[in-house]
């Protein structure tokens, strides 16, 4: 968060004590009735969230069949939980800037039924349908909240776009360069490895090890750009589990294809790895599980690293004036 944007948060929260001060002429709004005015959107956005789950209840269904079945969408069966705690990692924030609704939510809304009626006919794109659900989502939020809010909603809408699966033949063509080069990579890597050999045939990577041959990842579609969503949805968690700048989250977005790509890269090295030394059957599911693991866990901490040195290295000393300034009002609050 910037100093602009703490010091608006501070002057949104009102003095407590007698004789606090209007704030521009604006009547002061007492903490009580700005917890009852939270509460009374918070109904209002679960209400509408219903309505909106009823409307594309045939969209979201297809999402979960198509994560069920689709490993690189597993992400999208947790995203309302996922949403649910960025949400309750801002509720200060979101409570400080809410304001009243704008009627722009409901154009919004209207927009993304539109769009989806289009998609459903003459056009026929199912995608475009469930992507439809983001801006009438945020058209709720912004007919509700405001716009402050809206903008505070921007890394939860995120998720819920990386968390609708793409079809099979569009996500393989959007990844096919990806995987040509992380398969011929891990090759190389695998290849190095002592006393195993390793040989690309199309997306195949044959070893032989110790007497024992196999195939890395066999069965395996996409196997050179799997997971590529999740690791980008594990980092909008990361990097927005506190409210930050606009340049830290530039930066954060430009190191987060590298951070992915990497991971995926490490995915498919552990899996053959295990897959040579190991003493696994070609079927068992526990290489994929290990190699899964070990890129997940490095993603989180790549993407945690890159927070710190953000955090720890460039220090705004107008963003630490902003700091103490909320810690102030935040102690006169809990007097």
């Amino acid at each position: 968060m910037n100093a602009s944007e703490r010091k608006d948060a501070v002057s949104a929260t009102p003095e407590v004590g007698p004789g606090a001060p209007d704030h521009a002429g604006v009547s002061v709004i007492s903490p009580v009735r700005r917890d009852r005015t939270a509460r009374t959107a918070l109904a209002q956005l679960l209400l509408l969230a219903i309505l909106v789950s009823l409307v594309f209840r045939i969209e979201l269904r297809n999402c979960v069949i198509n994560s069920l079945a689709e490993a690189e969408w597993a992400h999208a069966l947790v995203a309302p939980l996922l949403v649910a705690l960025l949400a309750w990692r801002r509720r200060a924030y979101l409570a400080a800037q809410l304001t009243a609704g704008s009627v722009w939510g409901l154009a919004l809304i209207l927009g993304g039924v539109a769009f989806c009626g289009v998609n459903i006919w003459p056009l026929r794109f199912g995608y475009l349908c469930e992507v439809a659900l983001v801006p009438v989502l945020a058209g709720a939020v912004l007919a509700v909240c405001g716009w402050r809010v809206l903008r505070l909603c921007g890394p939860m809408l995120l998720v819920l776009l990386l968390s609708i699966p793409v079809g099979a033949r569009q996500y393989a063509s959007l990844t096919l360069r990806v995987e040509t080069h992380t398969l011929a990579a891990a090759s190389w890597v695998l290849d190095q490895l002592p006393g195993a050999t390793v040989v690309q045939r199309g997306p195949d990577l044959d070893f032989v090890a110790g007497g024992r041959t196999g195939t890395v990842a066999l069965g395996e579609p996409r196997r050179g750009a799997a997971l590529l969503p999740t690791y980008v949805v594990l980092g909008v968690l990361v990097v927005f589990a506190r409210v930050r700048a606009t340049w830290q989250v530039a930066v954060l977005a430009v190191l987060a294809a590298p951070i992915a790509l990497a991971c995926n890269l490490i995915r498919l090295l552990s899996w053959g790895t295990v897959s040579i030394y190991g003493d696994f059957d070609p079927t068992s599911p526990w290489p994929r599980l290990i190699a899964a693991g070990v890129s997940l866990v490095l993603a989180y901490a790549l993407f945690a690293l890159a927070c710190l040195m953000l955090d720890r290295i460039f220090v705004d000393e107008e963003e630490l004036e902003g700091e103490r300034e909320a810690e102030i009002v935040s102690a006169a609050r809990d007097a």
